[in-house]
């Protein structure tokens, strides 16, 4: 029997919220490509509990730390950091200058950086 996935329990939704949950806490980021990969499941998991009313904490704490990843000082800022998973994107070159390396990009229609941090 299946029901509506704003039930407390779905016999598809619930396993699903449960990985995507434990793939945000607990699988490292090293990459941008694992930072891309972890907003997916964030966003997954948002459309899954929209109808519900609910957030995820697992979504919510893996958007915090990226947007840490954004600061002047990223070691700092990730210290206190509320996942394991991001714990360690210190160690990892492709992260630390990612602030630098979206401002540089430019907008195909006026030439000029896409995201301005200042």
């Amino acid at each position: 029997h299946i029901f509506p996935s704003t039930d407390r329990r779905h016999a598809v939704i619930t396993p699903a919220l449960l990985l995507l949950g434990q793939i945000l806490a607990q699988t490292p980021a090293k990459t941008r490509y694992d930072i891309v990969v972890g907003l997916f499941c964030a966003g997954l998991m948002f459309e899954y509990t929209k109808g519900a009313k609910r957030l995820p904490p697992e979504a919510m704490a893996f958007l915090a730390g990226v947007l840490r990843l954004f600061a002047d000082d990223v070691e700092s800022a990730l210290a206190d950091g509320p996942l394991p998973s991001l714990g360690n994107a210190f160690k990892c070159s492709q992260l630390m200058d990612l602030r630098h390396v979206i401002g540089k990009l430019p907008d195909s229609d006026t030439g000029k950086a896409r995201l301005s941090l200042e």
